[in-house]
């Protein structure tokens, strides 16, 4: 289990975990959290109506900046790229890959958003 210790880190987990919830409580089983490779790695992967699913968390707080400012080109290749491999080493064909824009207020959600980044 990985250890959190900064502030960023945490907040991130805030977002993961609330992005989690939010997933399965809309129908999704999860597969797996936090999949590395030598690429990078995925935040979640989820399944629904027989279609797997990738989805990069981003978070941040109400009054900061807009987490979807942090999924530049970059860190988009390096996740694709992951993705990639575990759709190879698991022989999937049939995916979809999303961004998860989680924005906080206190410990909650105040809203959520997934977007399409392939």
């Amino acid at each position: 289990m990985k250890v959190f210790t900064s502030k960023t880190q945490k907040t991130g987990e805030l977002g993961e975990n609330l992005a989690f919830s939010y997933l399965k409580n809309n129908g999704f089983s999860i597969i797996e959290r936090n999949f590395n490779n030598k690429f990078g790695e995925i935040d979640i992967i989820g399944k629904k109506n027989g279609k797997i699913y990738f989805f990069e968390v981003k978070a941040g707080y109400r009054n900061g900046i807009n987490p979807a400012e942090n999924l530049n080109q970059n860190k988009i290749r390096k996740f694709l790229k992951s993705v990639e491999y575990y759709c190879l080493i698991n022989s999937i064909s049939d995916f979809e890959v999303k961004g998860v824009i989680v924005i906080i207020n206190g410990e909650k959600a105040e809203s959520m958003e997934i977007i399409d980044l392939f």
